[in-house]
């Protein structure tokens, strides 16, 4: 690497001063514009940045000048992953994977993938893959303990989701699948003790209040789900229509549990 300017962009990025490494990338591709490693790196900045949409035609010129790292795939794959562009960022985990099929972050990425469209097969033959099981240790427990939840072993996975909440238990995310199973099989106790860690953890999860809305139903306390469900949708708007039902089956609940007293009465 004879391109000074990389080099101390690469250094100011790594330590998180990224005006600095902004100014000495640009001044790196004017130095050697045909050059696809220096909008490669000039990408990466800007996904550290969380700037993802502005990072794709910096990744797409590194390919088109003919750089051939695995890496500028997988950083692609990962910009459009976070743009919630699944399918496409899916292609260009695979094509990280054709140059380098031991990259582990493509592998988890797959895996995630995987996950959120439901497919617990799939996600667990891409964890499978993973050879860095320990620096990935948490997130493939969690992968497999959601996966196999997903798949109806249910003891198994909430063994994986309790390692990965012993690897880091400051994480609300394997308290809410846990909540979750406690929600499918009833135990509404366990469940709401799970869904108060999580939310302990992150207050502002409103998936989280919404599960833990359905098991106060289950523990017939219908006033404290009613307002579970409205704190998801101040959390999450596009949850309204979702949340909405169950406030209104809730409300229907709570109704016909009245009349059943006065009868009773």
């Amino acid at each position: 690497m004879n391109n000074k300017y990389r080099l101390d962009g690469l250094d100011a990025m790594e330590k998180k001063d990224y005006d600095k490494s902004m100014v000495l990338f640009d001044k790196a591709i004017d130095a050697e514009p045909d050059n696809g490693d220096c909008y490669y790196e000039k990408g990466l900045l800007l996904t550290c940045m969380g700037r993802h949409q502005e990072s794709l035609p910096l990744f797409d010129m590194a390919i088109a000048l003919g750089t051939e790292l695995s890496l500028v795939y997988s950083n692609k794959g990962s910009a459009l992953y976070f743009l919630g562009m699944l399918g496409e960022s899916m292609v260009y985990f695979n094509k990280s994977l054709d140059i380098n099929p031991h990259h582990d972050v493509s592998h988890v990425y797959k895996a995630e993938i995987y996950l959120t469209w439901g497919d617990p097969r799939n996600t667990l033959l891409s964890v499978g893959k993973i050879l860095d099981e320990v620096s990935f240790c948490f997130k493939i427990n969690l992968f497999r303990g959601v996966a196999y939840m997903l798949m109806g072993s249910h003891v198994k996975g909430v063994e994986h989701l309790d390692v990965a909440i012993s690897i880091y238990p400051d994480v609300d995310v394997p308290y809410y699948h846990k909540g979750m199973f406690f929600n499918m099989i009833k135990k509404y106790d366990a469940a709401i003790e799970c869904f108060d860690q999580a939310i302990t953890l992150n207050p502002r999860s409103a998936n989280t209040y919404l599960g833990r809305g359905d098991a106060k139903v289950g523990n017939y306390d219908i006033s404290g789900a009613v307002e579970d469900f409205k704190k998801s949708i101040g959390l999450d708007p596009s949850l309204k229509n979702t949340a909405g039902q169950k406030i209104t089956l809730a409300e229907l609940i709570r109704t016909e549990w009245a009349h059943q007293f006065d009868r009773d009465m």
